[in-house]
């Protein structure tokens, strides 16, 4: 007892240890840990660790231990107390909620995913939704929280290690992007189970859903995609089975193992698979027409106006247009493009049809069977004034021809030439 009549806690100096060995490390760390009881912070053993490289499993066990000790002083959840820790050390983010969503669970490995088994005595396993290269994924009920209450259901992704290499690096890598995903876009996660050896399990949120249908649901994947690319993030695998529709309409963006930093190229490749699978499903006409369309404005770089032309795909975008100017109708065109001969110089007249589209005024395009841009409906309120007898009723055009700077001339059936 002091002078004053207070007792002082025991400090103690830095941490040390002479371990050369990982598993070693990390039991030093433990054990220093026990005396420190709820002063434990990841600062200590930071430079003992050095490299994580070299020591993973030290690493590991400074999170959980830090963890755990800000669970039990401050009161918080394991994910705050991780979140606060990422925020201090951004550079160990991915290995912090790593550990943060393993937190609880057995340490067993995790079986393989068959209807009935029951995972961490946790999940029980209903149904099979798929199986890939590397990973498999079920529906399962999470009998904790499903007790006295409706059913909560989760999706359960189990990496296999002899299949696609390091089953940890695959889960981590999709977790992080998991976590980094805007709001609404991709699964919620709910925890990871990611061992050094073995299998390793990401757990998400099940979300009732339907895949989505091309072109009719087009303009909002394009929407999510962009907002997901605005993240930082590309997605590297868009495929129709792989953009999802929430009842609400929403669109909901599954499997991220190939999921990398949205650099120009990885957002090229994006815009590029989701024009590649418009054209492969979407019925001849305008819809497939824009996706032709965007894909050659994308072999010339141009990624705004192959955005723009993607949703034009979408027919409910089609409608909103259409809404907007039915009170002055839409102009049907007979198209003669005398300056673009092939369906790639489009892409040289992008001013003019970014102009359309920007405008509100393309509505939709057809294509004859040689692949040539034959015919457009077009919405061009400008033109109430020149047909003021029209009423609101489509108006035949004879041509519509797109000049190098940027301008649209219209030629209606009477030789009457417009210029806008």
């Amino acid at each position: 007892m002091s002078p004053c009549g207070k007792i002082h806690r025991m400090t103690r100096g830095p941490f040390t240890s002479t371990a050369t060995d990982d598993l070693e490390l990390a039991c030093a760390i433990e054990r220093d840990a026990e005396l420190l009881d709820s002063a434990v912070t990841l600062d200590r053993y930071l430079p003992a660790i050095g490299d994580p490289r070299g020591f993973p499993l030290a690493l590991d066990a400074a999170i959980e231990l830090v963890i755990r000790a800000d669970c039990a002083r401050d009161g918080v959840s394991a994910l705050e107390a991780a979140r606060r820790m990422a925020a201090r050390h951004a550079e160990h983010a991915d290995a912090i909620l790593a550990t943060a969503l393993g937190f609880g669970l057995a340490d067993d490995e995790a079986g393989p995913l068959a209807v009935g088994a029951l995972l961490f005595g946790r999940w029980r396993v209903l149904e099979i939704l798929g199986r890939g290269a590397t990973a498999q994924v079920a529906r399962a009920r999470d009998e904790l929280l499903s007790m006295g209450g409706a059913p909560l259901e989760v999706a359960i992704k189990r990496f296999d290690d002899g299949a696609g290499g390091d089953a940890r690096v695959h889960a981590i890598r999709e977790m992080s992007a998991l976590a980094r995903a805007p709001a609404g876009i991709a699964p919620q996660l709910v925890a990871l189970h990611a061992p050094r050896s073995g299998a390793a399990c990401i757990v998400t949120r099940f979300e009732p859903s339907r895949e989505a249908r091309i072109p009719e649901d087009l303009d909002a994947g394009v929407q999510a995609i962009r907002r997901l690319h605005d993240a930082g993030i590309a997605h590297g695998d868009l495929k129709a089975e792989h953009i999802r529709v929430r009842p609400d309409g929403s669109v909901l963006l599954l499997d991220f193992g190939a999921a990398s930093v949205a650099t120009g190229d990885a957002r090229h490749d994006d815009l590029m698979r989701i024009a590649e699978v418009t054209a492969a499903h979407a019925p001849r006409g305008g819809a497939r027409w824009c996706a032709l369309a965007a894909r050659s404005a994308l072999r010339r770089r141009q990624p705004k106006l192959a955005s723009m032309l993607l949703r034009t795909a979408a027919p409910r975008w089609r409608r909103r247009v259409l809404a907007y100017g039915a009170a002055t109708g839409v102009a049907l065109a007979t198209i003669v493009f005398t300056a673009l001969p092939r369906l790639d110089a489009l892409a040289a007249q992008s001013r003019g049809i970014t102009a359309l589209v920007a405008s509100g005024r393309l509505i939709d395009a057809t294509l004859d069977s040689r692949g040539r841009l034959v015919e457009l409906r077009l919405s061009v309120p400008e033109l109430t004034d020149l047909y003021p007898d029209s009423k609101g009723q489509p108006i035949l055009m004879r041509s519509v021809r797109f000049e190098s700077d940027g301008d649209v001339t219209f030629v209606d059936v009477d030789g009457k030439v417009m210029s806008r």
